[in-house]
């Protein structure tokens, strides 16, 4: 029974497991009724654990919203990078939005309808740099379990367990791109991130009792790590197309200072010892990288 969460971890991963299964015997044989946009009827199985009655207003609520955010739809995209893009756009906002303890119904809805848009057309057919990629096919299953688990897990109103549905989305993609050698930003800030969670969540006290006399040397050693990873990601040599906007260049220097000062920050009062300041300089690094990785990630 998952309200008393009895072998959680284990039901949770079994699913995904099924769903991607049916994911690999399903997709190349996608019907016309099925695809999205025609009837909404993929992924109608995997329900939350909600009354009817709420799924009926969610779902009239969708039906009303749909015709808004129908220009944002990845309808027609017109190659493999910018179908990928646009469903990373809505996963990006799902991620942020189960981070922030909501939900996130409707980004994760998005997500499902551009993610099906890219398993209809790539998933059987690779493009030409994954074309030799053995696990091509069983990775995108796997991913849309994860997804399909998290639109569950959202839906039974549980938004930290769809956080940790999503997590391992992006880090799947990084793997398939790192295999075929493929170069990607966003997977630079992905690792990135994974060497500056433990550092935010231990400086902000959250693990290991917090940041004191005790164990500051090795916090010190995780900072200088962090640091590094930063360097990897200012290496990459990323450079935005356009020069101004939301995803211009010159949004995107101002997001690379500010993280860069973050963390040049947690560096010295570390390093000084500045206990009383550790928390909020660590957080800051947090808050830094969010609209960096959510503009160009």
């Amino acid at each position: 029974m998952m309200e008393r969460r009895l072998s959680r971890c284990g039901v949770r991963w079994a699913a995904v497991l099924t769903v991607a299964v049916a994911a690999v015997l399903a997709v190349p044989e996608l019907s016309e009724a099925a695809r999205p946009g025609r009837g909404a009827r993929v992924g109608a199985g995997m329900r939350g654990p909600r009354s009817r009655g709420a799924r009926r207003g969610s779902a009239e609520r969708g039906r009303m919203g749909f015709e808004r955010r129908r220009a944002l739809m990845p309808v027609e995209c017109p190659d493999f990078n910018s179908a990928l893009g646009a469903w990373n756009t809505f996963y990006k906002r799902s991620l942020l939005a189960t981070k922030g303890g909501k939900t996130g119904e409707r980004p994760l809805s998005d997500s499902r309808v551009a993610w099906y848009q890219v398993l209809s057309r790539y998933y059987a057919d690779p493009p030409a740099e994954y074309a030799e990629d053995a696990r091509w096919q069983t990775d995108l299953a796997t991913i849309t379990g994860h997804l399909h688990m998290a639109e569950w897990m959202a839906a039974g109103g549980d938004p930290a367990e769809a956080h940790e549905a999503l997590e391992p989305v992006r880090r799947i993609w990084m793997d398939i791109r790192t295999r075929n050698g493929v170069r990607w930003f966003g997977d630079e800030l992905t690792r990135f991130h994974d060497v500056m969670e433990p550092v935010v969540l231990w400086g902000a006290g959250q693990t290991h009792g917090g940041v004191t006399e005790e164990n500051v040397r090795e916090f010190d050693a995780e900072v200088w790590a962090l640091a590094e990873a930063w360097d990897d990601v200012i290496g990459f040599g990323f450079r935005p197309r356009s020069q101004r906007g939301p995803g211009g260049q010159l949004m995107f220097r101002m997001s690379v200072s500010r993280l860069d000062k973050a963390i040049q920050r947690l560096r010295l009062v570390a390093g000084d010892r500045l206990y009383e300041e550790i928390p909020e300089a660590a957080r800051e690094v947090r808050s830094a990288f969010v609209p960096l990785f959510m503009q160009f990630g």
